[in-house]
This record gives structure tokens, C-alpha cells and sequence, in this order.
């Protein structure tokens, strides 16, 4: 969060299972701060509560691993399109 809140991103890429963290959570915490970032939830457990759960969160997608670049850069596409 200390890299978030210092540098405010438009995009961020964001891991549900951090060593020390939830990414859930902090997902949370970056809708506070910048309710208009896309932020793309990523994770192997592509389970539908997991997905359900971001959504709602306010997750702008999410992309399970692994993923291959197309999957990125389709993301990316999006981002630009909603912009």
C-alpha cells in the first residue's frame, strides 16, 4: 500500500494471496483512496467466490495464472478503451 498511496497508478495488477496480506483487502482499502483505478485482481484459485468476491470489491477484471501475454495484453486493450 506504502507504493500505491505514494505514486497513486491508473492501473494496478494486484495478487489475492500476498505473503503478508490479503489482496481482497487491500483492494478495499485502494477503492478509498482512488475509486477510479483499474485494478486487475490476479490468482491460480480462479475459484467463482474469488472471482465473485473482487467483482464486488470493485475489481476491474481478473486474470488467473498463469496467464499469457494475450490475456495482458486484452486487459490492457480494455484499460484503454475505458479510459
Amino acid at each position: 500500500m506504502q507504493s500505491f498511496n505514494k505514486n497513486l497508478p491508473d492501473i494496478i495488477f494486484l495478487d489475492i494471496e500476498l505473503p503478508k496480506s490479503n489482496g481482497q483487502q487491500i483492494l478495499k482499502e485502494m477503492r478509498l483512496i482512488k475509486p477510479n483505478a483499474f485494478v486487475v485482481m490476479v490468482s491460480a484459485h480462479s475459484s467463482a467466490d474469488n472471482v465473485k468476491t473482487s467483482i464486488e470489491l470493485g475489481a476491474s477484471g481478473f486474470v488467473v495464472k498463469p496467464f499469457t501475454s494475450q490475456k495482458i495484453r486484452s486487459v490492457l486493450k480494455r484499460y484503454m478503451q475505458n479510459k
